[in-house]
């Protein structure tokens, strides 16, 4: 396995930015979820790294080698695709010996191989079956073995369970993190999927147009959000815009005064800023919990069952709305048009 180091990396496509001086290091056996919305660069980054895309600009270095002019062959990397990638003359066994018989390994050694890779994946009964006779999730165990089998001095994996069915997606997910953790391979996964990427991945990068917006473990991300941007896309979040006016007090523009303890960098005191706090956070009751230092009335204006949880859409004297996730069954019963007061702690509110 190697550490990976990307230095100044650049791309660009005629005028177009695609990457900007893009520098980033990824630990020996860590597993990196590169996060966005289409077009932010992710998965130019991905293809540079595998040598598929060559880079206007910058270094790429495995370990001590740096690999920024070689091909894909020569990097020692494994690939696992969206679209699987798979032969379709060729039987389960076959596609995953491509790889070594490329390298002209003896036929012992790919044999065992082969057949060590598709128990590691849960696959070995299947080895002599067609992917056309495979399930989808069984296709993308196949593309994993093909990628792993070859020994790789990295795992980049590219919208790997997109094209596959919600439960299938939380099956896999597991799968491949325990297949991670157990052949300890330096794995960077590309994602729209703040889901996926949160489960799977020991450290996130989330990127925006381009540019790393922030860089840190998933509860970082999530409790501890560099920008609005991220504050949005890693999850959901109420914001409300105003001011900051003391050490720990925001002031927004309808007039509420909020206690909090997290501040971005970005947002600078008695300047226009965010405040931000996630729906889950939040205790709807008739009363306020004086124990917790924000409070806010408002009126129910919509009710939504998530199964684990029920969504309240709250409207407030403002006019201003806020979402709160509780548990689906409350202490008290609450419905629409119901007056209420919302509570949560100074912990749970951020500043961005």
């Amino acid at each position: 396995m190697a550490k990976i180091a990307l230095e100044n990396l650049e791309k660009r496509f005629g005028s177009f930015v695609a990457v900007e001086s893009l520098s980033l290091e990824i630990a020996d056996g860590e597993f990196l979820a590169l996060l966005g919305p289409s077009g932010c660069g992710k998965t130019t980054i991905l293809r540079m790294i595998s040598g598929l895309t060559e880079a206007t600009r910058g270094r790429i270095h495995f370990g001590a080698r740096d690999v920024t002019g070689l091909p894909p062959y020569a990097r020692n990397i494994g690939l696992v695709f969206q679209g699987y990638a798979l032969f379709p003359h060729m039987t389960v066994a076959e596609n995953v010996a491509f790889g070594l018989e490329m390298r002209a390994l003896d036929r012992g050694e790919i044999g065992h191989r082969v057949h060590s890779a598709l128990e590691t994946v849960q696959l070995a009964g299947l080895a002599s079956r067609l992917p056309r006779q495979l399930s989808g999730g069984q296709q993308q165990r196949v593309a994993l073995a093909r990628a792993i089998v070859i020994r790789p001095d990295a795992l980049l994996l590219d919208e790997p369970l997109s094209a596959l069915d919600a439960k299938l997606r939380q099956e896999l997910r597991q799968e491949i993190r325990r297949l991670q953790r157990s052949l300890g391979i330096t794995t960077i996964c590309v994602t729209h999927d703040q889901e996926e990427a949160l489960s799977l991945a020991t450290r996130l990068v989330v990127m925006h147009h381009g540019r790393i917006e922030q860089i840190g473990t998933p509860s970082d991300l999530y409790e501890r959000p560099a920008s609005r941007f991220v504050a949005e896309f890693i999850g959901k979040s109420n914001f409300l815009d105003g001011r900051v006016v003391a050490k720990d007090e925001f002031v927004t523009k309808s007039g509420f005064v909020f206690r909090f303890q997290r501040q971005s960098a970005r947002a600078s005191s008695h300047e226009a800023s965010s405040v931000g706090f996630r729906p889950e956070k939040i205790e709807i009751g008739r009363a306020r919990n004086a124990a917790l230092a924000n409070h806010v009335e408002g009126t129910v204006d919509a009710i939504t069952y998530l199964g684990a949880t029920t969504e309240y859409e709250v409207r407030l004297p403002s006019l201003e709305r806020l979402t709160v996730h509780a548990g689906a069954n409350p202490v008290e019963p609450i419905g629409i048009g119901d007056e209420v007061t919302l509570s949560w702690s100074s912990e749970a509110t951020f500043v961005v």
